[in-house]
């Protein structure tokens, strides 16, 4: 076995290493920005989360930027639920575009809204609320991807420039990051690998202070294998992140003719099951997910063109 075999085969084993070993410091603070972590895409939330490694879709750059590489035509993906039992609205969209021999891009929006919050006055014995007011929160994905080869397999590549905005009462706050990601097609399997946040995402008010809320790097790592028996196909993936902690992932997909598709999944104690339908370029998935402030019903679509 020459050098660069043993390299590659080892590549497993090192990327698990690598989540480890990474410092604690580079977790600190919560909930920043937290809707993002909610997912977006009813197929790869019906796998529980767990695509890290085949997210190849409109909905990739959430989940790997270098998923969209996998994209082999025009894109537009959309997904809109009311969750919370109906306290908030998620809504995401997203446009991809080819370009031969140089690459994709890909550009996303999310949104966030709690409408109605009522505001109560500081005597703790009043009870009608003053007044009204709204939690939004935005965030906009620029996103470039790119295939490249190594060692006889394909290597894609993606990386993400986001935007976000967060606006609560009179406040708000706005903030730039960066993600990165990987994904290796090996014959047999795939490996995924995505650094989000990289050396850490600053939310910055407009307060006095001038108020900075963190978004700690994260990273996280996955493996995908794929069956099939003429026209009934399987995909099982697992993912690991690192945080706050550790959480693991776990899902698969069943697809009879590349039409009809059932889905299940979890993220430790959370599952998900989920389903959808493909006619010709265009793709309906459904999702359930439970929460603890109420179980959602998520739709998502996506339109080749």
């Amino acid at each position: 076995m020459d050098k660069k075999s043993y390299l590659l085969r080892r590549l497993p084993i090192f990327l698990i290493g690598l989540l480890l070993i990474l410092p604690s410091s580079l977790y600190s603070g919560r909930y920043a920005a937290d809707f993002l972590e909610l997912g977006v895409g009813a197929r790869s939330l019906g796998m529980g989360g767990a695509c890290v490694s085949h997210c190849f879709d409109g909905f990739a750059p959430l989940w790997n930027p270098a998923g969209i590489v996998g994209i082999e035509r025009r894109e537009l993906c959309g997904m809109h639920s009311s969750i919370f039992s109906g306290l908030a609205n998620f809504d995401f969209i997203s446009f991809s575009h080819p370009i031969p021999q140089k690459g994709e891009l890909s550009l996303s929006y999310v949104r966030f809204a709690v409408d109605s919050i009522p505001e109560f006055p500081e005597d703790t014995t009043v009870h009608i609320p003053t007044g009204y007011f709204s939690d939004r929160e935005h965030a906009l994905y620029l996103t470039y991807g790119k295939e490249l080869y190594a060692f006889n397999n394909r290597i894609l590549t993606g990386l993400n420039l986001k935007y976000i905005s967060q606006s609560l009462y009179n406040n708000r706050g706005t903030g730039i990051g960066f993600d990165l990601g990987c994904i290796i097609l090996y014959r047999w399997f795939n490996l995924g690998l995505n650094f989000k946040d990289i050396g850490n995402t600053y939310i910055v008010w407009n307060t006095e202070t001038k108020h900075r809320d963190a978004i700690p790097m994260s990273v996280k790592f996955g493996i995908s294998k794929e069956f099939s028996v003429k026209t009934h196909h399987v995909t099982l993936a697992v993912d690991l992140e690192r945080k706050y902690g550790f959480d693991i992932y776990y899902g698969g997909e069943y697809s009879f003719i590349d039409i009809i598709y059932l889905r299940a999944g979890a993220k430790g104690r959370d599952f998900n099951i989920g389903g959808g339908l493909k006619i010709t370029k265009i793709a309906v998935d459904y999702v359930f997910s439970p929460y603890e402030l109420g179980s959602s019903h998520r739709i998502s679509c996506r339109i080749s063109f």
